[in-house]
């Protein structure tokens, strides 16, 4: 009975609470401030025009980018999509981040994903996109490798393969990525597209809750209390359930 009751509680807490992380984790677009981080500061606003160190900085880029250079060419993509030294555009920030990404870039072809999947500078093309996440994640990335398992949860651009998605949650939260070790574990509850598994949900949730992920320390406090996948030990759930709510 307590397993059981434990399962359908999981459960209801792990699908309402995936659909709002599946938005967080940028499913939907390119994240702007990552690619902020990667040219080193912050982008000037789109009504402040473009500074002339930018405008210098972006001709040069441009030369190298046009011969070849790829390196040259994901910092040119990434100018053009955040308006720095050159005007806002993210048609031709698709350009250049195709451009790499056909070179094998990781982070180009995850980003070329993003564009394709919220129609940012190309039409919407959900499988395209899928296509592109295919090709991040051989290289290693943990985001691209993550972004393609949704993918398949959702059926978006593949189709629907709950067991390949655990694949690529499982290569994804090996390399420490906090929402498909978060993911992951609920999978092992729900026992879709792998055998249900509480020790291994319990070590996932562990892994995510020690990230910080406030989801997990919740539903690991939940595990202690009910001595399911760990041992029953109320001052750890106590200990979780009071980081959940920090």
């Amino acid at each position: 009975m307590t397993n059981k009751w434990f399962k359908n509680l999981m459960i209801v807490f792990f699908l309402v609470s995936f659909g709002a992380l599946a938005h967080i984790a940028g499913l939907n677009g390119v994240s702007a401030g990552a690619l902020q981080s990667f040219l080193g500061q912050e982008t000037d606003d789109a009504n402040e025009g473009v500074r002339e160190a930018d405008k210098e900085e972006a001709k040069q880029i441009t030369k190298a980018a046009e011969q070849g250079d790829a390196d040259a060419q994901f910092r040119l993509g990434t100018m053009y999509y955040l308006g720095r030294g050159v005007p806002k555009d993210h048609r031709e920030a698709a350009k250049w981040f195709a451009k790499v990404a056909e070179q094998g870039h990781a982070d180009a072809q995850q980003i070329s994903g993003g564009q394709y999947n919220s129609a940012e500078g190309v039409p919407r093309d959900h499988m395209e996109a899928a296509r592109r996440y295919t090709e991040a994640p051989a290289l290693g990335d943990a985001e691209a490798q993550f972004e393609l398992a949704v993918r398949y949860l959702k059926g978006e651009g593949v189709q629907q393969d709950g067991k390949e998605a655990v694949k690529w949650l499982l290569k994804a939260a090996e390399q420490g990525h906090v929402i498909a070790q978060y993911t992951l574990a609920g999978r092992y509850i729900s026992g879709k597209g792998v055998r249900e598994d509480y020790t291994e949900a319990a070590k996932w949730f562990t892994k995510a809750a020690e990230q910080g992920h406030a989801d997990a320390q919740f539903r690991l406090g939940i595990l202690y209390e009910q001595g399911i996948g760990v041992l029953e030990d109320p001052r750890e759930a106590a200990r979780w359930y009071a980081k959940a709510a920090e």
